[in-house]
């Protein structure tokens, strides 16, 4: 029989507070994305803070969001960056908030801090944050400098070169220019130990190193555009140092990437299996040169060994049925969104990841002629064939574009995406607030509330979906 308290979770389960269950997943995200743009823009430049600032959460208290952390920000711009190519008639409003990013940004790397560039936040006047904290965590120049170069790059093609050179590379050193000052401390500290995206982890980070080596590529593109060959090759060899490096996170027993090696601080309890190992795959395997392709089998190992962990772990997985599961950071987590030292739950951001990750699996199968069947994925491929069709794979060989299985391959991945957005739907309420995390017994929302990166994670998934359905 089973306990009263186990009985209320049940109920707690299918109370009607969420999110309007019958309407269909695509039918949801319209409205979804709608509400995600509007709370995402009222975090950013909010009134009191500095223009171009972004604000993790308009939590002030229990937790204390109210800062702008480096990488959410950069991600965040990163999300403006797409909207402004998807709603072209409505592009000179999100470049606004490019542009005072850029001018923020100027003023903070203006600023006298304890970690030079690898400082980690910053309050809402653009002072830097002193307190103890995990520092540094290099991911964040990284990232602002990769959404800096996308930025710049479109500026070019839009005639103002002189405005690029002035503000955001200027072939100098040392530099005044935002970009070229992230391009250069990431390329000569990525080998140092830093603090992971979690910022609870001392070593060399999986996330990290995808982002150094992404904004690396991209940085040389720029770089070499603007008449910098010397700095262009000498981002583009560092880049190839950090794609051999990571190669090292690959796990052949375990069947995945692990997010830290070399730890020498922060906690010391987590065995290596991390969903920012997928989130790290949506900001940096998609392009040319990349460390590790958006298809490559060990991510597809990685994402299946997850989730089945997750379904396992969290209560609310076992007893919503049909349902793919809610993913948390990483198993072992003890953080619950107030304190550290409880039970960790699922987050919308990770949750989405996978959503995502499956979308682009899928934008990046169409856009091929064949897929190449082996030992080591037919698993993965064959479990998602099986979710739309009773046809079967070989165990190797090619399939190719104009096969009955290619088409619903490619349905099957659309489906599996789906599925985490239905979960995220399923705990989010009609207002369309996203928080941190959903409770892993009974499925509410918890943690800072109106996330920035948990809206900025659902309009990507948005935006990556109408990518795989060719819209």
């Amino acid at each position: 029989m089973r306990s009263l308290s186990n009985l209320f979770i049940s109920f707690l389960l299918v109370l009607p507070s969420f999110s309007a269950k019958a309407a269909p997943v695509s039918e949801w995200m319209e409205q979804q994305y709608s509400a995600s743009k509007s709370k995402l823009f009222k975090n950013i430049s909010p009134e009191g803070s500095k223009p171009g600032t972004v604000v993790a959460s308009p939590s002030r208290r229990d937790p204390d969001y109210y800062f702008h952390w480096i990488r959410d920000a950069a991600l965040v711009m990163m999300t403006i960056e797409r909207l402004a190519a998807f709603e072209s008639k409505k592009k000179d409003v999100y470049l606004k908030n490019l542009y005072q990013f850029v001018e923020l940004t100027r003023f903070q790397q203006s600023q006298e801090t304890s970690s030079g560039l690898g400082e980690v936040k910053f309050y809402v006047d653009g002072t830097p944050f002193l307190g103890p904290w995990g520092r540094p965590q290099n991911d964040g120049p990284a990232l602002r400098a990769l959404a800096l170069t996308r930025f710049a790059l479109y500026l070019i093609n839009e005639n103002q070169l002189d405005y690029v050179k002035k503000y955001l590379y200027d072939n100098k050193l040392p530099s005044a220019a935002i970009i070229k000052k992230d391009l250069e401390y990431v390329s000569h500290n990525w080998k140092n130990h830093d603090f992971d995206l979690w910022e609870e982890c001392q070593g060399h980070h999986f996330f990290t190193r995808m982002a150094q080596h992404r904004s690396l590529v991209e940085g040389a593109e720029l770089a070499r555009k603007l008449g910098d060959s010397g700095a262009a090759d000498w981002y583009q060899m560092q880049a190839n140092l950090i794609s051999n490096e990571i190669q090292w996170h690959w796990n052949k027993n375990a069947g995945i990437f692990v997010a830290t090696l070399n730890r020498i601080g922060g906690i010391d309890y987590k065995q290596g299996m991390d969903s920012s190992v997928i989130i790290a795959a949506l900001v940096a395997s998609t392009g040319e040169n990349t460390a590790v392709n958006i298809k490559d089998d060990r991510l597809l190992s990685s994402v299946q060994r997850m989730e089945e962990k997750f379904a396992e772990i969290y209560n609310i997985n076992r007893q919503t049925s049909g349902l793919s599961p809610a993913i948390g950071r990483y198993p072992e987590d003890r953080y619950d969104g107030y304190n550290t030292g409880k039970s960790g739950n699922p987050w919308f951001i990770n949750t989405l990841a996978f959503a995502s990750y499956y979308y682009k699996l899928a934008a990046d199968l169409r856009s091929t002629a064949t897929l190449k069947i082996n030992s080591r994925n037919v698993g993965f491929f064959r479990s998602i064939l099986r979710q739309v069709s009773q046809q079967d794979l070989p165990e190797s060989g090619i399939v190719p574009s104009t096969s009955p299985q290619f088409g619903k391959i490619i349905e099957g991945l659309i489906k599996a995406g789906d599925g985490f957005v239905e979960r995220v739907k399923y705990h989010a309420p009609q207002d369309g607030n996203l928080s941190e995390q959903m409770n892993r017994e009974t499925g509410h929302m918890q943690g800072a509330e109106n996330l920035t990166w948990s809206h900025a994670a659902f309009i990507d998934t948005y935006l990556d979906r109408k990518e795989a359905i060719g819209q």
